[in-house]
């Protein structure tokens, strides 16, 4: 009877140089700059639904302004605009953009109901992704 197949310690070789080549070739196949703009693009839907919270909690409109460098997150009362601050009280609610993320400008503002105003689909492009705002809901969500 004869044995055909592979030793344990010729299996284990071969799995060592293909973990080995997978390490060091991946990660020239892919770029940090996806993985950034998602982080950014959560960040923004993070600040957009923070906006919404607000305007219905307190009662009045509250604003994200995204221009092609930078958000920030506004209470917007009778033509007056007050930056609002973060969450965890420390500074406004902004945030610079990275210099490689590249994205369009919008304004996107909430009724007390947690409606955009105008009551239209916003999008935000944020390449490679795209923030939709939903009329009526305000939902916000990213493809």
């Amino acid at each position: 009877m004869k044995n055909t197949g592979f030793t344990i310690v010729e299996l284990i070789v071969v799995i060592l140089i293909i973990g080995i080549l997978s390490a060091s070739i991946a990660p020239r196949f892919f770029s940090d700059n996806d993985f950034k703009a998602r982080g950014i693009a959560d960040e923004l839907i993070t600040a957009i639904r923070h906006a919404q919270r607000l305007s219905m909690t307190r009662g009045e409109n509250h604003r994200v302004i995204i221009t092609t460098t930078n958000y920030t997150v506004e209470k917007f009362v009778a033509g007056i605009s007050t930056p609002v601050r973060h969450p965890d009280g420390s500074t406004s609610f902004s945030k610079t953009f990275p210099a490689n993320i590249v994205t369009t400008a919008k304004t996107i503002e909430f009724d007390q109901l947690g409606r955009p105003i105008p009551n239209n689909v916003a999008t935000v492009s944020l390449s490679p992704f795209t923030l939709t705002v939903e009329q009526e809901t305000g939902y916000a969500h990213i493809f």
